[in-house]
């Protein structure tokens, strides 16, 4: 992902993977990018865990400071043996 400072300012970005994977675990990163320097700042995309978006479905965060947003995926678990495109 390089470094997270060119995301500065961004407002519209697209992050996107093919995984294939051969276990699964609750929050498990897919990819993940912090940095923290008085503020969390980061974006992540990973397999979420017991909560609101339920065990093993794709989860994306991206926050600035103390201030974050996230989503997932409901009905679309991951799976082993098989490809898939996060996006």
């Amino acid at each position: 992902l390089g470094s997270l400072a060119t995301l500065d300012g961004a407002t519209h970005f697209t992050a996107e993977a093919w995984v294939n994977f051969t276990s699964l675990s609750d929050w498990a990163n897919i990819f993940s990018r912090a940095r923290n320097d008085g503020y969390y700042n980061r974006i992540e995309l990973s397999l979420s865990g017991p909560g609101a978006c339920g065990n093993q479905n794709f989860q994306v965060i991206v926050a600035t400071g103390d201030v974050g947003t996230s989503a997932c995926t409901t009905g679309n678990q991951a799976t082993t043996g098989g490809w898939h495109h996060v996006a």
